[in-house]
């Protein structure tokens, strides 16, 4: 297909996304945000409901696990204990406790533990991966394990468990597990050959010979959303944006998508991908704006699948769109069929599909992608939404530059905590000012507790947070610092690292440091950590590495 047949497909498309808007009723006031009053009350009535179920099997668990995680939960609240602890159970006996439906189990496993903490449950994490990357089929997709599900078995991909194990695929990528390249372009294949000429998705195929049959909208945003992971995870996403602030595309600022980890394409038909993207939305919207999430069956299963479709083009897009009709109409649906106990039952149980739901209410996909990325990737005009208009612009080295950080230490330090406050990229982008402001305080009592809210970000953050909290500790110019910038150099963001080692020799005044260059191996890391303790150790033999 030519690339003008494509763009006006594209064109097509992003038509159809406009028109959602005229779909609401005239009395519906929308303007939804996961952290609107209504949605609040909705997600509060759902965790009340999840936090007192009893799943039995292990994707179960970690599915309620992760929905609590994911609107505010730690690995403290006991349904995440159980779910970690069947986890761990599961590692030691998969064959007594990975049955039925296995390759949805380990998926939910993968990510479940990727978002409750990606250091803490490391050697979980790659027994998981290890298990998916062995069950992935020739074809790049995953199916029924033998026995599971009749005489259904690995001729065939299936859509609907692949489309997890392909987000788990991304989620082990940016936990920082060795995610091999082949198996990432063999999936992505496999979605892009699977398409219908319609533009859908369905349950059972095989690249090269897409599906008659149960070819259904949940399918069809399964298959689309798992497009655009493989493609972020490509380094596809980035295209041409238009600016919505009315400033000149020459003065639009340029994004951190080139510091992006991602692979390279090699056996993946770019020109196909792009085609694959505007047939499936216009076949997803076409269908969406008939029938909004009214489907009878699978309804929660579509929405969590259309959130995660929703968030990925935002980040391909480089902006997010604001009161976006898809997610209104949605909080509208899940108040009208919340049950009084919180629940939802629609197809597949009322753990199921109330995790699912709550997943759709809390944007649970941006979330991932705001904490690995920052907000900065999902606004094509980063900063410019501080501005008044566009005549208040200043132009430095060909980028756009917000007027100068303002504000005390404590607001600044509240920003770092709120990865999708606007001023969160502005902090990140010049991460001496809050410093000098930490580095230069004079109460000593103020100083300690800043530096200890400053740790607290080392391991909870956003990935910006992080690199900005390790800058200030390390200019603090404390040795009490030192273990908690060793401890970043574990840090899956290779920024974050290099700042722990820039820090580190900044405190030692080892300038040359141990090692660690631009691009560390894993074996590199954990060298430099080993030697970073061990000269900790012999200047402080008191101080706890573990702490």
């Amino acid at each position: 297909m030519n690339e003008s047949l494509i763009r006006r497909c594209a064109r097509r498309a992003v038509f159809c996304v406009v028109a959602l808007a005229w779909c609401a009723t005239p009395n519906t006031v929308w303007g939804y945000n996961p952290k609107s009053p209504k949605v609040r009350a909705i997600v509060e009535r759902a965790r009340g409901f999840l936090a007192k179920s009893q799943p039995q099997d292990l994707g179960h668990r970690c599915l309620v696990g992760l929905a609590l995680v994911k609107s505010g939960d730690t690995d403290k609240h006991p349904q995440v204990q159980a779910a970690i602890a069947s986890c761990r159970a599961a590692i030691r006996y998969p064959k007594r406790r990975i049955q039925g439906h296995a390759n949805y189990q380990i998926a939910i496993a993968i990510l479940f533990l990727a978002d409750t903490d990606s250091q803490k449950y490391r050697p979980e994490l790659e027994a998981f991966f290890k298990m998916l990357l062995a069950n992935q089929e020739s074809h790049g997709g995953w199916s029924y394990r033998p026995g599971e599900s009749g005489d259904l078995n690995a001729s065939t991909g299936d859509a609907s468990m692949s489309q997890y194990a392909t987000l788990g695929l991304w989620a082990a990528m940016h936990a920082g597990l060795n995610v091999p390249q082949d198996a990432v372009e063999r999936t992505f294949n496999f979605w892009l050959k699977t398409q219908t000429p319609a533009g859908a998705w369905g349950y059972q195929s095989v690249p090269g010979r897409p599906p008659t049959a149960n070819v259904r909208p949940s399918l069809t945003a399964a298959g689309l959303s798992s497009v655009y992971v493989c493609g972020d995870m490509f380094g596809l996403g980035a295209q041409e944006k238009k600016n919505d602030n009315g400033v000149p595309m020459a003065l639009k600022e340029v994004t951190a998508e080139s510091e992006r980890n991602s692979f390279k394409p090699r056996g993946v038909d770019v020109g196909l991908y792009r085609n694959v993207q505007a047939k499936g939305a216009a076949r997803l919207n076409a269908g969406f704006s008939r029938n909004k999430y009214e489907l009878g069956m699978w309804t929660m299963y579509y929405m969590y699948a259309m959130e995660r479709y929703q968030s990925f083009r935002e980040l391909a897009a480089g902006q997010v769109a604001k009161d976006p009709p898809w997610y209104n109409i949605g909080v509208d649906y899940l108040e009208k069929t919340q049950a009084k106990d919180g629940s939802w039952a629609r197809h597949l149980g009322a753990e199921v599909d109330t995790s699912f739901a709550l997943l759709f209410l809390i944007r649970s996909t941006k979330k991932s992608i705001v904490k690995t990325f920052g907000e900065g990737l999902l606004n094509g005009a980063r900063g410019l939404d501080q501005l008044a208009d566009a005549a208040n612009l200043q132009i430095k080295d060909g980028k756009i530059v917000p007027p100068p950080l303002s504000g005390s230490v404590e607001d600044l330090l509240s920003i770092l905590d709120n990865p999708s406050d606007p001023k969160m990229a502005q902090i990140a982008d010049d991460p001496d000012f809050l410093t000098s402001l930490v580095v230069k305080e004079k109460d000593p009592v103020k100083k300690k507790s800043r530096l200890q809210q400053l740790k607290g970000l080392v391991s909870g953050g956003d990935y910006q947070a992080r690199r900005v909290a390790v800058r200030a500790l390390a200019r603090a110019g404390s040795l009490e610092n030192a273990s908690t910038l060793i401890y970043a150099l574990s840090d899956p963001d290779p920024r974050v690292v290099l700042e722990a080692r820039d820090g580190l020799r900044f405190i030692s005044r080892k300038f040359e440091g141990f090692g660690l260059g631009a691009k560390p191996s894993k074996q590199e890391v954990a060298a430099a950590i080993a030697k970073w303790q061990a000269w900790l150790k012999s200047i402080s033999p008191e101080t706890d590495l573990n702490e």
